[in-house]
């Protein structure tokens, strides 16, 4: 309403619960400048009472609810306070770059953008990754923005199309000061109603320690206590032909408990079970335990009991507790374990008390010297593997692996850091190669991508860079976890659907014209009338 004729007094029964309980409103007259149609749902309802299509149809309906108005109102909050130590405390220098930039190979798929030169295109910036190496060569010591990245992908609960990135650059620096920046960022901007503050500094884990104890790179350390165990020297009496087999060929096995695990069906365990060996290939074995150690499983019935006890003393095996065993090439099998691991965990926590952890407990962790390269099939083939940079291209190598470079490179460990919280990769970063020889070795010779597409990069690296690194921090994954979303969605104002990458209020992407796409960018389009 608006036009409103009212006076103010002073009220001789106080409501000391109000700011302004002092006040009465005495309201003469009224004019309402516009009358609200009925709404689509009820906005004071929970948000599990609406299906999720017609809450983003009515994303600006849906914004009314508490919940998403605390969203949004601590988000800015929190990267107020990160702009604020940035510039003030560290002199960081806020610098836009580029969205529309070229298109790189060898990186996720990008969103191409047409120019009016027929033929050429923009790509919408997967990360400003090489425009801050640039201002690095360009004396932009310390670099920061808030930047908008686009990945043409596969939508999941965690990714969308564009994302926000807190993204960081600086030279003549080390990787412990940016894990430190890092750090003292993230405390300083802290959102005062989630206490007590983590602790510092975090916890720092090799890429195979991770592995081999939890079987995934971004472990929930929360479930620390929840290891996997290398069990090589004692499976091979248990007599399982698929074991003996992986054992023969000189792999090692690995062992899983998990705690009062049998409150789940064996159908439901079965079940993430034969898919994660649908995701990975291989096989892996699981065990009831019973009341007096015995083993309800029919495929180690010719196991001894000695053998069978000793796994049970070994891995503290109590009634109602569920083994998984794997034995095969150490990573692959770790990783079947790992994902079995978080993906029951995540049903555990449902039913059983054991498995529940406080939604404000946060873990942070540095998960560090990653391999810089793995081989990689083309999906669908089964010709000679590749090799592909396991963060990107740009990244610098370990400097006692430089040796290995020409000779074997998947010795060659990264001077890569992820940061993980409660089970999320939240950022990402790096110390870059700062050689232009050494650039060009990996774009050419190992990742065999043509460097004409970079070579504005090398000619900057070769005039005298610095030595320099940085880091992203995933925003929206950052608030979702911090707010304790499943999907980042909840922490967006504006998202796309999960099913299809569609902007579900505004009805786009939408059709173009196809006299406007050939008379203005050349384009003709193949979609017939009605597709």
């Amino acid at each position: 309403m608006s036009d409103t004729t009212a006076s103010l007094l002073l009220s001789l029964d106080v409501n000391k619960e109000m700011v302004s309980g002092q006040f009465e409103v005495h309201v003469e007259q009224v004019l309402f400048c516009n009358i609200a149609s009925p709404l689509p749902f009820n906005v004071s309802k929970p948000q599990s009472a609406v299906r999720e299509d017609v809450r983003l149809q009515y994303r600006y309906l849906d914004l009314r609810r508490p919940q998403m108005q605390h969203m949004l109102r601590m988000r800015s909050s929190t990267i107020h306070k990160m702009r604020k130590f940035l510039v003030e405390t560290l002199n960081f220098v806020e610098v836009e770059t580029p969205t529309l930039f070229r298109s790189s190979p060898g990186g996720a798929r990008e969103f191409l953008v047409p120019s009016q030169q027929p033929g050429h295109f923009y790509a919408l910036a997967q990360s400003p990754q090489q425009l801050k190496q640039l201002l690095m060569v360009g004396m932009v010591d310390r670099y920061f923005q808030l930047a908008k990245c686009y990945r043409d992908e596969c939508q999941f609960a965690d990714r969308q199309l564009e994302f926000t990135q807190l993204d960081m650059e600086v030279s003549f620096e080390s990787k412990g000061f940016i894990q430190n920046t890092i750090e003292q960022l993230i405390m300083d901007s802290w959102p005062s109603h989630l206490q007590p503050c983590p602790e510092l500094p975090f916890v720092h884990m090799t890429y195979n320690q991770v592995m081999e104890e939890f079987g995934s790179d971004k472990p929930d350390l929360r479930y620390g206590d929840v290891k996997l165990v290398q069990v090589t020297e004692f499976v091979p009496k248990l007599k399982s032909d698929a074991i003996n087999a992986s054992l023969q060929r000189g792999y090692p096995a690995y062992a899983l408990l998990l705690k009062q695990a049998q409150v789940l069906s064996r159908s439901a365990i079965h079940k993430v079970i034969q898919t994660v060996e649908k995701e990975l290939r291989w096989m892996v074995s699981s065990v009831n335990v019973g009341q007096h150690g015995e083993w309800h499983q029919h495929v180690f019935k010719n196991a001894s009991r000695n053998a069978k006890d000793a796994l049970n003393s070994l891995l503290k095996c109590e009634n109602g507790d569920v083994m998984f065993l794997c034995a095969g090439p150490k990573e692959l099998a770790c990783s079947m374990l790992g994902r079995l691991r978080t993906r029951l965990i995540q049903k555990l926590a449902e039913m059983s008390s054991l498995y529940k952890r406080d939604a404000e407990d946060f873990r942070f962790l540095w998960v560090e010297d990653f391999p810089l390269f793995e081989l990689r099939y083309e999906e669908g083939t089964l010709g000679k593997p590749s090799w592909v940079a396991t963060h990107h291209p740009f990244t610098a190598p370990h400097a006692d692996d430089l040796q290995y470079l020409d000779s074997d490179p998947a010795r060659v460990r990264g001077q890569h850091f992820d940061l993980v919280l409660n089970g999320h990769e939240i950022g990402g970063g790096s110390m870059r190669i700062s050689d232009p020889q050494v650039q060009t070795k990996v774009l050419d010779q190992i990742l065999k991508l043509d460097c004409s597409n970079f070579q504005y990069l090398i000619d900057a690296l070769a005039y005298g860079a610095p030595v320099h690194g940085g880091i992203a921090l995933g925003l929206d994954r950052y608030f979702a976890v911090l707010l304790g979303k499943d999907n980042i969605r909840e922490v967006l104002a504006f998202p796309k659907s999960s099913r299809t990458g569609a902007c579900l209020m505004s009805d786009s992407p939408s059709k173009i014209d196809a006299q406007y796409l050939k008379d203005t960018y050349s384009i003709t389009s193949t979609v017939t009338r009605g597709d």
